[in-house]
């Protein structure tokens, strides 16, 4: 009888010792190991995500853009256009006023009241002539010391005007437009129109419209 040690089959190891090998083909471990899937998809998602933000916001920024740009076009143009009729109804105020100046110096042109220094008078008569409300007339010598100014009461402590004014007036004997300045009186913004008070072909006095800005 054969000893059954010599004919049991000799079991074959794997290279762990464990008697099983690894069969041919099989697949391994993934060295990357199965975070690494994770990521991807993660990644990926996140790729997807973007993009459909992108898809929807982009025609949104693009028309806010424009509408923004159109915007600011219209505000220029109704800008143009107001600074445009603002300039066009200055012109005719302006206008207005220099022809009701230019309408009082001429009836001043004979008054006795000047002739006779009667300034009491005269302001009486100013201040009846006064164009529009909120304007008043200044009536000047030479030097510009005011004799007459319809804002305040007859024999009040009158200011002297712009001798620059005055100077160009005796000068050219011409009308003369003030800058824009800061009444004393009133002390707001103001302009004068001032004209020449001619006396045998001499200027002798200067009346001045002065008028709210």
């Amino acid at each position: 009888m054969m000893d059954e040690e010599a004919v049991r089959p000799t079991e074959p190891a794997d290279a762990g010792g464990n008697g099983l090998e690894n069969p041919q083909g099989a697949a391994g471990p993934d060295p990357e190991g199965p975070g690494s899937r994770r990521n991807g998809g993660r990644r990926s998602l996140q790729f997807y995500l973007l993009a459909l933000v992108l898809a929807v916001m982009g025609p949104l920024l693009a028309f806010s853009s424009v509408m923004i740009i159109r915007s600011a076009s219209f505000e220029r143009e109704a800008t143009r256009q107001y600074l445009a009729d603002s300039t066009m109804g200055l012109s005719l105020d302006m206008d207005r006023e220099i022809t009701a100046l230019q309408a009082v110096a001429t009836t001043l042109v004979g008054s006795r009241r000047i002739d006779e220094r009667d300034f009491a008078g005269l302001q009486q008569t100013l201040a009846r002539s006064v164009p529009m409300q909120g304007a008043w007339f200044e009536f000047s010598d030479r030097s510009g010391q005011q004799l007459v100014n319809t804002r305040l009461p007859f024999g009040a402590a009158m200011p002297r005007i712009d001798r620059e004014i005055v100077g160009r007036v005796f000068a050219t004997g011409k009308l003369a437009l003030s800058n824009l300045y800061r009444s004393e009186l009133t002390h707001s913004p103001v302009i004068s129109i001032s004209a020449p008070i001619i006396r045998g072909g001499d200027v002798v006095y200067v009346l001045s419209l002065v008028v709210p800005a």
